[in-house]
Formats: structure tokens, sequence, C-alpha cells
């Protein structure tokens, strides 16, 4: 993952259409919010539900293109 990445930007790099449906995660077990930097090394868990969507508010907690590009056209598919 580039340097910078957040919780939400690993989702996103793993499986996008999973990542639109993430719930909570946590980084070393530990709860964590989407905006948060793992290190390298760190074990980051992500825990998703079916019924979850994405929101406009993830926006501010991504980096990468791949993360904004695929949130950006879920909110506007939702509309």
């Amino acid at each position: 993952m580039p340097q910078n990445s957040t919780v939400l930007d690993f989702a996103f790099a793993t499986e996008k259409n999973w990542a639109l449906r993430l719930l909570r995660a946590k980084i070393n077990g530990k709860p964590a919010e989407f905006g948060d930097r793992p290190d390298s090394g760190n074990v980051v868990e992500l825990f998703f539900s079916k019924n979850r969507k994405a929101r406009q508010s993830w926006l501010k907690d991504v980096t990468s293109p791949l993360a904004k590009g695929a949130i950006i056209a879920c909110l506007k598919k939702a509309r």
C-alpha cells in the first residue's frame, strides 16, 4: 500500500465490491476508524455487512484515486 493509505484505502485495494459494504475495521485487534493509517506490518481486519452502502463521509477518509472513484460511482448510482 502507498504511504498514508487509510484502512478504507486498504479495503478498496483488497476488493472493491466488498469495500463498498465495509462496516468496521480493526488494526492489530483494536477498533479502528476508516481514516486511520496502519503502519507497515500491522494486521488489518475488515468486517462487512450485506446491508451497508458507501457514504459521502467516506470521501474524507480515502487518499487513493481507486477508492475515491469507486465511492463517487456508488453514490451517483444510488441517486
